[in-house]
């Protein structure tokens, strides 16, 4: 679960056509499970819930962008 997690985020920031920010909501649509179930999981494998997680990622994003 977490890699499809990690597949499915890193595909929403390769698509510039992106309207806006991926939520907790639409990535555990997009893994067909609950944003409640997606937080618990991820809080118990990794100590960070989703919400954490794509604000790491759009950290990462951000510093990639501006270092380039």
């Amino acid at each position: 679960m977490l890699t499809q997690f990690e597949s499915v985020l890193a595909k929403f920031f390769a698509d510039e056509n992106q309207p806006e920010l991926s939520t907790v909501n639409s990535l555990a649509s997009s893994l067909n499970v609950s944003p409640n179930y997606l937080s618990d999981m991820l809080r118990s494998l990794t100590g960070q819930n989703a919400q954490q997680h794509i604000h790491n990622k759009l950290i990462e994003n951000a510093k990639e962008i501006l270092t380039t």
